[in-house]
Order: structure tokens, then C-alpha cells, then sequence
């Protein structure tokens, strides 16, 4: 019986980021303790991703197919979370702090009466047993918590664990969980879907954020954020208070409320810094701050300040990026 379960989310076809993040952390807490990982992939027509999976780092796959489950519906994935759970007996099942994750693991924390600890940065093993290891105060400290139930949920932020360097050797045990989920009422129908305009790439997954506060003063401003964004190939972002603004829409929100990115480089523009906002993108490997404000908060986190206003800085650097890159 495999010790450790982990939700796949599946993001155009494939298992996303995130849940390649969080199979590579089992696989390391496995490594540790011995235990096996599998993987619950749940969806319509997702086996073909078995291989991929073990790849990844499972040892078992459970598989869970059905057209009912094309969309994520919280109270139809609960069930078969559950039944897989019941078949599975981990001691410890993670998901990754995404929409789907952050929706469904205290839900089957409640049904299991299982303890559940969110937004893990990290793990120990002590004794034998799983330290997870989470933010708080904002990020000024981090908590090592023990679960003492029989069994243990986490959520584990993005951007905070590596993926399992791919091993296409291993062949996994597969085990079908036929979905017992027919009798329960739908609560919503996905009738289309509309791309956001200019999400050429994702926030989450980027290499490069820019993103704009307060500071910026208006939603036409971003224009050359989003301008700087496609020169560097990366994604534009927002604070809360410029989403709260209405210059941005709630998707591009960085922050503990919003979402979390730990980018190669990330342009903080017009941004003071709040703890909430450092908490979603502290993890990022070079900050650029741009403020006019030589006690942002946010200067004292940079690797690189820039005490301007951001009108008479970004054309520069939209115009020396777009030679640079032409050459």
C-alpha cells in the first residue's frame, strides 16, 4: 500500500506544474521513509497520462475516469477523492495550492477527520514521520507542524518544490476506481470558455512577472507593463490594491490572497510591498523594484532598487529590452 497520495490537476491536457511539484516532493519524502507514492489522476480521458506520472515519480496510479468528471465539480471530485482514498489507505495525501487543491483538501480533511496544514513551503522527516513546514506571520517566520491524525492532508504552495527529474523506466501499478458519482447533482454547467486576452502566458508558470501597484494610477498604465511582459516573454501581475482599483482583473493578483510566483525575475512597479503581497512572490530569485518611494518596504527585499517615478523608467526599459532582444 503506497504511504503517500497526491492530486493531479490537469491543465490543458497535461498534469500541471504545481502537481509535478508536489509528486516530486513525495517522491522525496518516500525516499526518506520508505513509503510508495501514487498519484489520483481524475478526469475524462486522462489514462494516456499514467506514463507521465510515473515518470514523475509515482508508484501507483489510481485512475478515475468519466465524462461526468470532464469539470471540476467540488462535490463530485469529494466522492471520488474519498472512494480513492478508501482503496489507496495513505497516511498522507498532498495537493497542490492551486484553485482545485485549496478547494477540495479541507473538504476531505472534514470527511476523513483528518488534520490538514496548508500552504507548506517545505518538509522534514523526524522520527520517522513528516514535519510540513509553513509560513507565517506573513512570511517573518516559518511553523514545523507534526499532524497527530491517522491520516494527514497538505496543500503545498507552487514554486516551492522541484519536479522529480523525469525517469521514463518506471512502470507503475495502475488501479482503476470506478467513479460511483452518477446520483450526485451537478451545482454548475460549463456551457463555454473565453481565453483572457493577453494570458500568452501563465502567471503562475512564468520565468518573468511584472507586476504593477498601487503606484501605477491607472489601468491604462499597465499597458506597458503588459508592452514589457511580451518583449521579456513573461506575464503581467497586480497587488491587491490595484486589482481592488479595478485595473486589473482578480486572475493577475500576486500575493497570500491571490496567487503565489516564484519567477526568475520579478519587476515590482509602483508596488510599496505589504507582507501580503512579499508573501506571493518573496520566493522570486531577482526582484526589481521600481518606486518613487524610498521607504517602500518592498526596496528592502530587491536585489535591484530603482527610486524613480516608473513613467520616466519603463519606456527606457522597454526600448533597450526590445534591442537587446532584436539582436
Amino acid at each position: 500500500m503506497p504511504g503517500i497520495l497526491t492530486s493531479v490537476t490537469i491543465k490543458n491536457g497535461s498534469p500541471s506544474m504545481s502537481s509535478r511539484e508536489v509528486l516530486g516532493m513525495a517522491r522525496r519524502i518516500a525516499d526518506q521513509t520508505g513509503d510508495q507514492v501514487a498519484a489520483a489522476l481524475v478526469g475524462a480521458d486522462v489514462s494516456s497520462l499514467t506514463p507521465e506520472l510515473a515518470a514523475s515519480g509515482a508508484d501507483v496510479v489510481y485512475l478515475s475516469e468519466s465524462e461526468f468528471l470532464t469539470e471540476f465539480q467540488a462535490k463530485v471530485y469529494l466522492k471520488v477523492f474519498q472512494d480513492i482514498g478508501e482503496v489507496a489507505q495513505p497516511h498522507t495525501i498532498l495537493f497542490p495550492a492551486d484553485a482545485i487543491g485549496m478547494d477540495l483538501a479541507p473538504r476531505l480533511a472534514y470527511r476523513l477527520g483528518a488534520g490538514l496544514v496548508t500552504d507548506c513551503v517545505d518538509f522534514a522527516i523526524r522520527d520517522g514521520r513528516c514535519i510540513f513546514i509553513k509560513p507565517v506571520y506573513g512570511g517573518k517566520a516559518l511553523a514545523h507542524l507534526r499532524v497527530t491524525t491517522p491520516v494527514a492532508l497538505a496543500t503545498v504552495r507552487p514554486r516551492t518544490q522541484e519536479p522529480f527529474p523525469a525517469d521514463t523506466r518506471r512502470i507503475p501499478e495502475r488501479v482503476i476506481v470506478a467513479p460511483q458519482i452518477e446520483s450526485i447533482p451537478r451545482e454548475a454547467t460549463v456551457t463555454d470558455r473565453i481565453e483572457e486576452e493577453g494570458e500568452e502566458v501563465n502567471l503562475e508558470d512564468a520565468k518573468v512577472v511584472i507586476s504593477g501597484g498601487r503606484g501605477m494610477g491607472s489601468s491604462e498604465a499597465f499597458r506597458q507593463l503588459k508592452k514589457l511582459a511580451k518583449i521579456l516573454g513573461g506575464a503581467v501581475g497586480a497587488s491587491r490594491t490595484a486589482v481592488d482599483a479595478g485595473w486589473m482583473p482578480p486572475s493577475h493578483q500576486v500575493g497570500q490572497t491571490g496567487k503565489i510566483v516564484a519567477p526568475d525575475v520579478y519587476f515590482a512597479v509602483g508596488i510599496s510591498g505589504s507582507s501580503q503581497h512579499i508573501a506571493g512572490m518573496g520566493g522570486s530569485k531577482i526582484i526589481v523594484a521600481i518606486n518613487r518611494d524610498p521607504e517602500a518596504p518592498i526596496l528592502r527585499i530587491a536585489n535591484l532598487g530603482v527610486i524613480e517615478d516608473y513613467r520616466n523608467v519603463l519606456p527606457a526599459l522597454i526600448d533597450e529590452f526590445s534591442k537587446i532582444l532584436k539582436n
